[in-house]
């Protein structure tokens, strides 16, 4: 906070306090509550701020959807950490979501993986000789069937 002068007179000045946004300080934590990253940041802030001051001070991208909470709000696009009831000291939940995938069967007898977010095909499954109806993956994500 800082005090501003409105009007000064010859006995009593009148002031405002107006409240200019300090950097907070903020701890990012797994949820078995492993610290991931702490760092400095301005209320202001939206979630695009935080993610990119993580890859930032991890010097790499995250290799999977992250998710950040306070509590048991989420900071989704546009909220900024203020508006979240972030304050200094405050620590905050990063989930890591798996990313999204799709899988497709194709007439030319091959299954492909799909990566949501890019649409970029990350494998190419070969092997039936006849078109393919359907591709299912297992609940686990560790196996897929074709037909």
């Amino acid at each position: 906070s800082r005090l501003v002068r409105l009007r000064r007179g010859p006995v009593l000045d009148i002031y405002r306090i107006d409240c200019v946004p300090i950097a907070m300080h903020v701890s990012l934590l797994t949820i078995a509550g492993e610290e991931v990253v702490r760092f400095h940041a301005e209320p202001t802030w939206t979630l695009a701020d935080v993610l990119l001051e993580v890859c930032a001070c991890s010097c790499r991208a995250l290799p999977y959807r992250p998710r950040v909470f306070h509590g048991r709000l989420e900071l989704l696009p546009g909220l900024s950490l203020v508006d979240a009831g972030v304050s200094d000291g405050a620590q905050l939940t990063l989930v890591k979501d798996p990313p999204w995938r799709m899988i497709s069967a194709s007439a030319d007898g091959s299954a492909r993986i799909w990566d949501t977010s890019s649409g970029e095909c990350l494998r190419t499954l070969v092997g039936h000789r006849d078109s393919l109806r359907m591709a299912v993956v297992s609940p686990d994500r560790t196996m897929v069937l074709t037909a």
